[in-house]
């Protein structure tokens, strides 16, 4: 066992000094690392997904691709969905990037990065996703006596039956018999038998003929039987969902039965629909409740016009359980039919998630500060704060109507002679009880996760507070935008006197208008700086990260904080006192100008189309490494046909486009003026230039060298995190979900 175990090790050593390559061969690292070089990548499309585009609110319009034998789907941009055309296997990362840039004018480097994660995830890449720690974590976690029990929990929380081939069944269904019921006039007629349905049952109700937890007197004989005519209410529920499904030539993905806390219920997955339009997707939500109303309906005219019909105290419970899931189902403040109708109609995904999110965080933020609100800022305040009431209302009303029936079933215990009787509500409580029972439980096993999780992010904050070692701070100094260009003596001076400290969410560490003291570098956390105009409205400018930096203005220009900055999470600070700053760095490295010239530089690369879709901390970097040209009239800046190693900016006076014709002529094709740029594409690929550039008035030009440009970004651009946030926005948005 002991050599099994140790024999990959074994023989990986025995082969080491195969490894070393021989003359002109890569070596293995070398291969290794050009197999985990993303810019190296060549994603590959499946050949068979299929996609459609849907329109948006406003115009604008996504598309949601599937993979038919997986059957996966993701939504995305139309920039995205562009990239995804252009993954043949044979374009490298590189050259997908260049051929966005063509298309779109802008480098898509975080876009792309995170645009492969969800198409892996999605299987609509060639290859599977491997998840070898965490295949590995789970395999492990299934010896425990704790994930076993978890497993039997989540079993009576939500177990699955599935039947197979019923996407032809309900295919069959729908062309030998409910086609009709898709028609017009058949429309009109349930319409009318959904409405006065609706009527004669509220008479039903008043005259008190039928009970409903009773058949012949006997509790044992009608709970039972109101268990059964409700699974048969939800069955006729989601075969309405199917139909309407099937009905836009849709697939019934899976179907069958499932225990959902506790109970028998049925279930139908209808997310194929989302390869419909809207309408579609809310007709099919639709059809369920609608369906609730034509079957209760008609059971009421039956009760009605045929009092003495045997079926009618099946009827008189089949409509009211089929008229309270209709009132249940229509609620947009449960995740059920109704809400998806309201997110579909709204165009906003996860409208639950998100309004409560707001309600509990951005919501009193912006009253606070008497920010500006946007259409979904509205949405998400109303829809969060009635989902709160709800669910506070609920929760009251339940108790409350708990403890009468526990009372009323307690007294009707005592009294009943019954053994029968007796049995029978000994089982309704088990089986009322125990979804309640199964919510508190989850719950708690929630509350005990998320107690590990905190003490486990805690124990990664304690370990990311560990004192940086002198080297770690001349590093980050390094890093630093504004204080990059210090000599290696200077960078260590000031990582000397560094001083660490921690912020808290929602502290207030710079206000403006205060005295300015110390320079902040952010080591962990964001911040959002905000300003404050002369009518006392706060307007957010930024939100900075880790390597920013913050506070320098009023040390340098002698004046009060330009700004407030606030912390967005828990995180780790360096600072530096006043003294400390101007002796170390204000009097080394021309700070004043260098501060105005990195504001003016920043702000120049924020306006650019180019660098749009760069995060801000990335945008600095780039700031900082600006070099700045003056350039006199008729001065070459680029020639034609040469090997272009950096990109200019004009920021001051005009430049012309020239290109060689047919002889060795020069012919002018464009004119450049401030705010243009030129030789962009020497930033991705070793290229000759295109063109010469040439300065038609005095310029004064920014420089951008290509080596600073791959330097700054390598180790930014493809960050997990930024990964993981884009993939659960983007994937959750089409969770597979099966209609309620």
């Amino acid at each position: 066992m002991e050599q099994n175990k140790t024999s990959f090790w074994n023989r990986l050593k025995e082969q080491a000094p195969n490894l070393v390559p021989q003359s002109g061969t890569p070596g293995l690292w070398k291969l290794l690392g050009d197999r985990l070089d993303f810019a190296k990548a060549r994603p590959a499309a499946i050949p068979d997904y299929e996609f459609r585009r849907q329109d948006g609110r406003g115009g604008e319009h996504y598309y949601v691709l599937k993979n038919p034998a997986e059957e996966t789907y993701l939504r995305l941009s139309p920039k995205d969905f562009y990239l995804y055309g252009l993954m043949d296997g044979h374009k490298s990362v590189q050259e997908l990037l260049v051929a966005y840039f063509h298309k779109f004018r802008a480098f898509a480097f975080s876009r792309l990065g995170s645009l492969v994660e969800q198409l892996r995830e999605a299987y609509l890449l060639k290859g599977n996703p491997g998840h070898l720690f965490t295949g590995t974590e789970s395999a492990l976690n299934r010896r425990t006596l704790g994930a076993k029990l978890g497993i039997l929990f989540r079993a009576f929380q939500h177990t699955e039956f599935n039947i197979e081939g019923l996407d032809a069944f309900f295919e069959r269904m729908y062309q030998g018999f409910f086609r009709v019921f898709y028609t017009r006039p058949m429309a009109v007629l349930m319409l009318s038998v959904a409405l006065l349905g609706g009527v004669l049952f509220a008479l039903n109700v008043q005259t008190g003929r039928y009970a409903f937890f009773r058949a012949h007197n006997s509790l044992a004989l009608g709970l039972p039987f109101v268990i059964l005519v409700n699974l048969i209410v939800i069955t006729a529920h989601e075969s309405a969902h199917a139909m309407t499904t099937k009905h836009y030539g849709r697939t019934v993905r899976r179907a069958g039965f499932m225990i959902y806390l506790g109970m028998p219920a049925a279930f139908v997955d209808t997310t194929d629909i989302w390869m419909e339009k809207k309408s579609s997707r809310i007709a099919v939500s639709w059809a369920g409740p609608y369906a609730n109303a034509i079957l209760a309906g008609t059971a009421s005219l039956v009760m009605t016009f045929f009092p003495a019909c045997p079926l009618n105290p099946f009827l008189y419970r089949f409509a009211f359980l089929a008229y309270f899931g209709l009132v249940m189902n229509l609620n947009p403040l449960l995740e059920l039919d109704g809400y998806y109708i309201l997110m579909d109609s709204l165009d906003i995904p996860l409208l639950r998630r998100r309004s409560l999110a707001f309600v509990t965080r951005g919501l009193w933020a912006k009253l606070a500060r008497h920010k500006p609100w946007t259409r979904e800022d509205g949405i998400f305040a109303v829809f969060g704060l009635l989902a709160l009431v709800w669910t506070t209302w609920f929760t009251l009303f339940s108790a409350l109507i708990w403890q009468h029936k526990v009372n009323k079933t307690l007294r009707l215990f005592l009294r009943t002679s019954d053994s029968g009787t007796k049995f029978v509500i000994i089982a309704v409580v088990v089986l009322f009880s125990l979804p309640i029972l199964m919510r508190i439980g989850r719950r708690f096993f929630r509350a005990v996760a998320a107690i590990r999780h905190q003490a486990d992010i805690q124990r990664r904050k304690r370990a990311v507070e560990t004192p940086l070692s002198l080297d770690e701070r001349e590093k980050l100094v390094a890093s630093v935008a504004l204080l990059a260009d210090l000599p290696p003596e200077d960078r260590k001076a000031v990582a000397v006197r560094l001083r660490s400290r921690s912020m808290r969410h929602g502290e207030v560490l710079i206000r403006q208008g205060e005295k300015g003291d110390r320079y902040y570098v952010i080591q962990h956390g964001r911040v959002q700086v905000s300003v404050r105009d002369e009518l006392g409205h706060e307007q957010s400018v930024a939100t900075l990260g880790p390597l920013d930096s913050f506070g320098e203005i009023a040390l340098v220009k002698h004046i009060p904080r330009t700004a407030t900055v606030t912390a967005l999470s828990d995180g780790r600070l360096f600072s530096l006192d006043r003294s400390d700053f101007e002796t170390l760095i204000g009097f080394k490295v021309g700070i004043a100008e260098k501060v105005d010239r990195l504001i003016q530089n920043r702000g120049f690369l924020f306006k650019l189309p180019l660098f749009s879709e760069l995060p801000p901390a990335q945008v600095g970097l780039l700031a900082s490494k600006l070099i700045p040209r003056s350039v006199p009239p008729e001065t070459d800046v680029i020639k034609q046909g040469e090997i272009g190693d950096s990109f200019f900016l004009i920021k001051q006076g005009a430049c012309r486009v020239l290109v060689l014709g047919k002889g060795v002529e020069l012919h002018e094709v464009a004119r450049l003026k401030e705010g243009d740029y030129f030789g962009e594409i020497a930033l991705l690929l070793d290229v000759p230039r295109t063109a010469t550039v040439r300065a038609e008035t005095p310029c004064e030009l920014l420089e951008l060298r290509k080596e600073d440009f791959f330097r700054l970004l390598g180790d930014h651009l493809f960050l997990a995190k930024n990964l993981e946030e884009a993939s659960g926005r983007r994937l959750e948005a089409l969770k597979g979900r099966a209609a309620a």
